[in-house]
This record gives structure tokens, C-alpha cells and sequence, in this order.
């Protein structure tokens, strides 16, 4: 299956995140779910989310680089809704969001009560 494949080195909050979402959404559909599949999964539902203001503003708090490699690989037939994303994810003046910006966001969308601490750490937030 055709694919293109991204590869990030990105810092312990954002790998935190990966983590905990990967986790989380594994747990969803029962079985395990690897990064790619769950930032597309949260994608799907950052498309579907009327208001993505706080979301955005909330994964720049988390989208940082550091040493930590992950690699995003986004499918073929995924590639439109990835494009998307980028494209709402970058705000009103139309440009895409970077890739690492776009795979955060996609990340966080699992997680609609994930909130950042001070010390760094994550944690799920009561809806």
C-alpha cells in the first residue's frame, strides 16, 4: 500500500501524549493501534469538531521537538483527510500547519479533556 512516511524528533510532553493516546485508543477499538492510526483517527475527529480554536492552542503547548524519534506514516487513501487537517489546522490564513503540528493535533483530538501541568505531565481532565 502506498504511503508517505514522516520522521520527527520530538520532545517528552509530545511523546507523553503519543503514549497515553495510543493507549487510549487501542483500548477503544481493542486491539493495538500504532501512532499513524491513532493521530488519523483523532484527525477524523478534529474534522468533525465545530470549534477548533482552544484545541490548537492547547497542542502548541505540546507540539515541541526534542530527541525522541516517532515516525507518522499517513496512507494513500488517508492522504485527502491528512491535507485537510493540515490545511484547517494552520488557521485562518490558509496555509498548512506543519506535519509534526498537524500529527500533535491529531494526537490531542482523542483526548477532548487533555490539559497540560506545569511540571510537564499530562493528565485527562473530567468531562
Amino acid at each position: 500500500m502506498a504511503q508517505v512516511i514522516y520522521t520527527f524528533r520530538v520532545g517528552p510532553r509530545l511523546f507523553e501524549l503519543a503514549a497515553n493516546a495510543m493507549r487510549s485508543h487501542s483500548i477503544a477499538v481493542e486491539r493495538f493501534e500504532p501512532i499513524s492510526a491513532t493521530t488519523m483517527k483523532g484527525l477524523e475527529y478534529f474534522m468533525a469538531t465545530p470549534d477548533v480554536g482552544e484545541l490548537l492552542a492547547r497542542a502548541r503547548e505540546f507540539d515541541e521537538s526534542g530527541d525522541i524519534r516517532v515516525t507518522l506514516r499517513v496512507q494513500h487513501s488517508q492522504k485527502e483527510l491528512f491535507q485537510a487537517a493540515r490545511i484547517r489546522a494552520g488557521g485562518d490564513d490558509g496555509k498548512p500547519a506543519a506535519t509534526q503540528f498537524t500529527m500533535t493535533v491529531g494526537l490531542l483530538s482523542i483526548f477532548p479533556h487533555l490539559t497540560s501541568k506545569t511540571d510537564g505531565t499530562c493528565s485527562l481532565k473530567e468531562g
